[in-house]
């Protein structure tokens, strides 16, 4: 059977890519599952959001509906985003406690020697002698959507 000079490399280089690919050290993006809508990866941990297309989508999502969890827009306080979030604040990487407003951590947060550090869009209790606290921005949200998607002032969930 003759097979073409072209046919031979291009069958090693696409075997190549998969040996590359399986055998790559990256750390996989989260995917998600079917439960309660979160999303999975090496770690236990939750993610901090989940991306939603519309808002629909987002107030209809278990995430939502049945977490309690605050839609809000990707864009900030402008409603004409293509991406809504679903937000996520339970612990941060170091497992330390998140809430979705400095008011509620600090009702928290009342162990000595313990603060509330904003991180992203969440606040943890952290350790305040801690040398390597966390050096996320901080971005808590000013807007969320109701359920008929309009643009409201951020309420955080209790």
């Amino acid at each position: 059977m003759f097979l073409s000079y072209t046919v031979v490399p291009v069958f090693i280089f696409a075997i190549l890519l998969n040996f590359i690919y399986v055998y790559s050290d990256e750390t996989p993006a989260p995917v998600p599952s079917n439960d309660n809508n979160t999303s999975t990866t090496n770690s236990s941990r939750p993610p901090p959001s989940i991306n939603f297309a519309s808002c629909n989508e987002c107030m209809q999502s278990p995430c939502h509906t049945e977490s309690h969890r605050p839609c809000i827009s990707n864009n900030g306080p402008r409603l004409n985003s293509s991406t809504f979030l679903c937000l996520f604040c339970t612990t941060d990487y170091k497992g330390n406690p998140q809430f979705y407003s400095e008011d509620i951590c600090k009702q928290n947060c009342t162990d000595s020697g313990k603060m509330c550090l904003c991180v992203g869009q969440c606040f943890s209790c952290v350790e305040s002698n801690d040398p390597n606290l966390p050096t996320v921005p901080c971005n808590p949200p000013t807007k969320m959507v109701d359920d008929t998607c309009a643009l409201v002032d951020y309420k955080a969930p209790q």
